[in-house]
């Protein structure tokens, strides 16, 4: 309507680095010393990863399984013979 892809594209691309420098600051301002402590004092958290990965491909098969349909390209319209 306006022509505006590159003004689109743009925004775009200056939101995705506006999130990612805060996501910075909360990794700086985050102590992972104290993280790191935590997560290696826990056991029992490889069965639990496990569980999720299954569960998370049994999704996307599921989903791509059932969408099958969405996926077939339409025919191509016959042209008449002269």
């Amino acid at each position: 309507m306006q022509k505006a892809e590159f003004l689109f594209a743009v925004q775009i691309i200056l939101y995705i680095g506006g999130i990612m420098v805060l996501f910075l600051f909360v990794i700086m301002l985050v102590n992972l010393d104290e993280q790191a402590k935590r997560a290696s004092s826990s056991t029992g958290k490889g069965g639990s990863r496990w569980a999720c990965v299954i569960v998370v491909g049994a999704q996307v098969f599921y989903f791509l399984r059932m969408g099958s349909g969405a996926f077939q390209l339409a025919r191509p319209a016959r042209r008449p013979r002269v």
